[in-house]
């Protein structure tokens, strides 16, 4: 009797054979050729986006220091002041 473990085994091996199998060159080509067109289709609507944005200065931080910490009250005034200074100001910052 197989048990649970067996079969998710066996399911596993087969995955991996597939993934190796033999494929001749227009598949790998075919698979590799799709593979850039969505990443250039990616950087396309970034750009699209980014071009209606006008100049901006990206902000890099961390979501866990205090809103006390020296840092990030620095942060907070240098970002105030771009902003009046016609900058935009992006952040990977959330809610």
């Amino acid at each position: 009797m197989s048990s649970r473990f067996d079969n998710f085994e066996e399911k596993r091996e087969e995955k991996i054979r597939r993934a190796f199998k033999e494929r001749d060159w227009n598949e790998i080509k075919s698979a590799d050729l799709w593979a850039i067109f969505k990443v250039i289709a990616e950087f396309v609507e970034g750009f699209e986006k980014l071009s209606k944005t006008g100049p901006c200065v990206s902000v890099f931080g961390s979501a866990r220091t205090p809103s006390d910490n020296p840092h990030y009250i620095m942060a907070e005034e240098i970002s105030a002041k771009l902003v009046r200074h016609g900058y935009g100001v992006i952040t990977g910052g959330g809610p």
